[in-house]
């Protein structure tokens, strides 16, 4: 049975991507995979739409700065 080793490479990185003539705007996480004596044995990349969570935080900025 093989252990598992992990690298973080460009955790967290928002990144604009436009599709279908949208720019939506994605959470990028990866990870490096090597085996028990340092091995790269495969990579795994995570992409989260975070566009409506940035557009609620933007909508909230602009009703504080208004009302106050």
């Amino acid at each position: 049975m093989d252990c598992w080793e992990h690298v973080t490479v460009n955790y967290g990185k928002l990144r604009s991507i436009i599709v279908n003539k949208k720019i939506r705007i994605i959470d990028v996480k990866g990870e490096i995979l090597k085996n028990h004596s340092g091995h790269f044995v495969g990579a795994l990349i995570v992409i989260n739409d975070v566009t409506k969570l940035k557009l609620l935080e933007e909508m909230r900025k602009n009703f504080a700065a208004n009302v106050s």
